[in-house]
């Protein structure tokens, strides 16, 4: 019976990331991206421009529009009165929230799986009110795009513990505050990988079962292991930590600890390679 409860929630899970997947196909940036970002640039006005991440969120913007400037600028200015709105998120608004090692979702920086992409490390889902749920979900987005390198479209890994008690079909608070969140503002963040680990192998074969049904990309993006040792085949010996069988040290308590201080002293979160990156963007276009 607990079997088939994890299974539902599981293939829950996966159909609500799914619904975020652009048409198969989607417009990819390529030869032509400084110039549309360089147009897209011109179709913000300044207060737009302040409410949004930088080039690397534009860039995703880009690439959920399919290379359209026109809608990628509508999109922008909605998602930027939205973000004006919500005011200020940061570290401290999200910490009470984190329970470890029961439960919490964050951004191991300054890790990044093989491919380079930044890390998501969620045991179970988050909880809390629709917003609460929501600016979780904001201070990490706002954390991966801070963490994407010059000229990419931001992109996660994310591994998530289904042996959680907080892995659950989704309530309210996470439809309206994380998946409804990610749909309209952030559409690029189901674009990266996503690591289960703990998953019956019975749910693993169903899932295999219904490939024909789902596009190659979807399909490709989820991944199965029986426990964090097994992570090796995701993430390089660098991000690999010791609670994971590997021998780098990463502590969530002290990430949380020094994440607070740095932001009180500079009013935002920023990290060394924010400091470049608008710099670099200007020389690389």
């Amino acid at each position: 019976m607990a079997m088939w409860v994890r299974m539902k929630r599981l293939l829950l899970c996966v159909f609500l990331i799914g619904v975020l997947e652009a048409v198969e196909g989607a417009w990819r940036l390529h030869g032509g991206a400084a110039v549309r970002l360089q147009q897209l640039r011109n179709n913000l006005d300044m207060d737009t421009r302040n409410h949004i991440a930088g080039d690397s969120e534009l860039m995703g913007w880009l690439d959920a529009c399919h290379g359209d400037v026109e809608e990628a600028a509508e999109r922008c200015r909605e998602k930027a009165a939205w973000r004006k709105g919500l005011g200020r998120v940061c570290m401290r608004q999200v910490a009470g929230r984190m329970s470890p090692p029961k439960s919490f979702t964050a951004v191991m920086e300054p890790h990044r799986d093989k491919r380079g992409d930044p890390i998501v490390w969620s045991v179970g889902l988050p909880t809390g009110s629709v917003d609460e749920i929501t600016r979780d979900t904001v201070y990490i987005n706002e954390r991966l795009i801070a963490l994407t390198k010059v000229g990419q479209v931001p992109r996660p890994m994310v591994i998530i513990d289904v042996r959680s008690p907080t892995f659950r079909p989704p309530d309210k608070a996470l439809v309206k505050g994380g998946f409804e969140v990610v749909t309209k503002y952030y559409p690029w963040y189901a674009k990266g990988k996503t690591v289960f680990i703990g998953v019956p192998k019975p749910v693993r074969a169903l899932f295999r079962i219904a490939k024909p049904f789902m596009s190659r990309e979807m399909y490709d993006r989820f991944n199965f292991v029986d426990d964090y040792p097994d992570l090796r085949r995701h993430v390089g010996d660098s991000s690999m930590l010791a609670d994971w069988g590997g021998s780098e040290h990463w502590d969530i308590k002290k990430h949380v600890w020094l994440t607070e201080i740095k932001e009180s002293l500079t009013g935002v979160a920023i990290s060394r390679h924010e400091k470049t990156r608008e710099a670099e963007m200007s020389l690389y276009y």
